[in-house]
């Protein structure tokens, strides 16, 4: 609201002044300036930085595809907002900003984890996908790559070639102990043509389970819940989907108070 609020002022002022100018009301020419290279670059940066943030706050209202790829305008904010500092001024001697110096090692850092991120794609195959009886949610069971490691409250991305080649996030739902990744899918049931659809429908629910299509992961992302190991009694608070990392957790907890003991085990039930 602020960006947008301050760039209509912005524009109203310099516009009114440069209105003045072509009428003979002011004799100081800021014309120039809506022509000027800074200018240009400046205005790039400003609506690539507006297109990723009103993607952002519509994310619930529009497909997780154009969301993704509106946010690679980043990049093109990234880049203008380098050139931006490279005007005439900068041309001159004068030293802008270090715009190069905090974006180039930002794109290296994300260049590197996009490295690793494309090196540590796994096939796996499907174990179990069941669908809710009223067809909102699919409870996705894999085989766990080896070396997967995580902690309860992490997630991973998943990819079903042949969906589509996007890579979309999910808690994981199964304890750490387990030879087997779970994950709770809430199907986007407004939008028939979505993602999560397409993954529930009979067709690629048959694929999946035969083997003809193996579903790629990669990750674990995000932070742990806790160490909660050491803990006597642990709340958790979710509703919807969001209970899934707690499952996680809940499954965890039930392997290390089995190991305990049985008392242990009723006491933590």
């Amino acid at each position: 609201f602020f960006l947008i609020s301050a760039t209509i002022l912005f524009f109203g002022f310099f516009g009114r002044v440069c209105y003045d100018f072509n009428r003979g009301y002011d004799p100081k020419d800021f014309c120039a300036k809506f022509r000027s290279e800074i200018f240009a670059t400046g205005l790039v940066t400003f609506v690539a930085t507006l297109i990723v943030f009103v993607t952002s706050y519509f994310r619930g209202r529009m497909p997780y595809e154009i969301f993704y790829l509106s946010h690679f305008f980043v990049f093109v904010m990234f880049l203008f907002a380098t050139i931006h500092t490279f005007d005439d001024v900068a041309r001159n001697g004068q030293v802008r900003s270090q715009n190069l110096a905090w974006f180039g090692t930002s794109m290296a850092i994300y260049m590197a984890d996009r490295l690793w991120a494309a090196t540590s794609k796994r096939s796996c195959r499907v174990i179990e996908a069941v669908p809710t009886e009223d067809g909102t949610a699919l409870a996705l069971t894999i085989e766990r790559p080896h070396g997967f490691e995580f902690h309860p409250g992490q997630y991973a991305q998943i990819c079903v070639p042949g969906i589509d080649r996007f890579w979309h996030p999910f808690s994981i739902a199964s304890a750490p102990e387990v030879r087997h990744l779970k994950f709770l899918i809430k199907a986007n049931v407004d939008s028939p043509a979505s993602w999560t659809c397409a993954l529930m429908s009979k067709q690629w629910l048959d694929k999946m389970l035969s083997g003809q299509a193996l579903v790629h992961v990669r990750g674990p992302y995000g932070y742990a819940v806790a160490d909660l190991k050491k803990s006597d009694a642990v709340l958790a608070i979710g509703s919807g989907t969001g209970v899934v990392p707690m499952l996680s957790l809940m499954d965890e907890r039930l392997i290390t108070m089995s190991r305990v003991g049985r008392d242990a085990l009723v006491k933590a039930v």
